[in-house]
């Protein structure tokens, strides 16, 4: 496994900086955590250091108090600095999307205290193609099927990596076990009530059992869609000449772009949402074809809103997007 992680994340880009590890107490965080350390143990010393933290949802009492406990615990006997943070009591009824963005949230501002240059994160190979196949029963584009991505720039100063995701579960549970590490078990993984829980424990044996390596088909099927959604940001660069961006508007000449394929319109879109930083958790296929559609159709079209309170019109062949 350490192999695995060396490859997909060799220590030389890594060891020079502080790195904060997000570590659940879960067998795939403290095999992370764990393998990380022992790399760089063999290659001190090092100016850097990893930092370990713990994000406490306290949706579970005593047991996410358990969870915690354990990760620090693990930290001390490691000699690392233990950072904890604990979800807002008030958020429970909002679901797991607030919780996992309050987690990010924590891991972004731990990061910059300590002064991390990266935060590495456990997810893998598992996670990547349940993601997948969760996305494809919900509906996805090539985006979607792309998975889970190694890295994920936040700034010029942050990264999130991903470094276990050619990783399977059974390789780090193996690896834990050669080690005589134990990890937490959280008990509601096994409720099947939760999508991905049913994928995880209901789909996934059933089509292992009739097919075989699913899961090497459906990374494959990752990987490709992800070098072909590259392809299309790659392809949508030179189309930023036909737009204008403001603080919080962007607008659109259609005139320049009337002869571009609908796909890489929709792509266009999608990146002048993320350059803005507007909402896109329900920009769907439905709203980026309609945008593109925009650019093709020569009339005007009146002022309507978008998901996000993202306002649109065509005035005299200009879109204009305003927050």
């Amino acid at each position: 496994m350490i192999e695995q992680i060396q490859i997909a994340w060799p220590c030389e880009r890594w060891l020079q900086f502080n790195v904060l590890v997000a570590v659940s107490g879960g067998a795939d965080s403290v095999a992370l955590l764990r393998a990380l350390h022992a790399i760089g143990l063999a290659n001190a010393p090092s100016p850097g250091s990893l930092v370990v933290a713990h994000f406490n949802h306290g949706l579970r009492g005593a047991e996410s108090d358990g969870d915690a406990d354990f990760v620090r615990q693990l930290t001390d006997q490691l000699g690392l600095k233990f950072c904890c943070g604990h979800a807002d009591p008030d958020c429970g009824a909002s679901g797991e999307s607030e919780l996992r963005n309050q987690r990010y949230e924590f891991l972004v501002r731990t990061a910059r205290k300590t002064n991390c240059r990266y935060i590495a994160t456990a997810h893998h190979r598992d996670d990547q193609v349940e993601t997948v196949l969760f996305r494809l029963f919900r509906g996805t584009g090539v985006r979607g099927l792309a998975g889970i991505p190694p890295f994920r720039v936040v700034d010029e100063s942050l990264t999130i990596v991903r470094p276990m995701l050619e990783v399977s579960r059974d390789e780090l549970e193996q690896a834990l076990r050669s080690w005589n590490q134990p990890w937490r078990t959280d008990a509601t993984n096994q409720n099947s009530e939760y999508s991905r829980n049913f994928i995880r424990n209901d789909v996934f044996p059933m089509l292992r059992e009739r097919f075989g390596s699913v899961d090497d088909s459906v990374v494959r099927l990752a990987n490709q869609a992800a070098e072909q959604h590259a392809f299309l940001v790659d392809q949508t660069l030179g189309l930023f000449k036909a737009v204008t961006l403001h603080a919080d508007s962007a607008e659109i000449d259609c005139q320049q772009l009337e002869r571009c394929p609908a796909v890489l319109l929709r792509e266009l879109f999608m990146q002048i949402f993320r350059h803005q930083s507007w909402p896109i958790s329900q920009l769907g296929f439905r709203e980026l074809d309609r945008l593109a559609q925009l650019v093709l159709d020569q009339s005007n079209v009146p002022l309507f809103q978008l998901p996000g309170a993202i306002g649109c019109e065509k005035v005299d062949g200009t879109i204009r997007l305003s927050q």
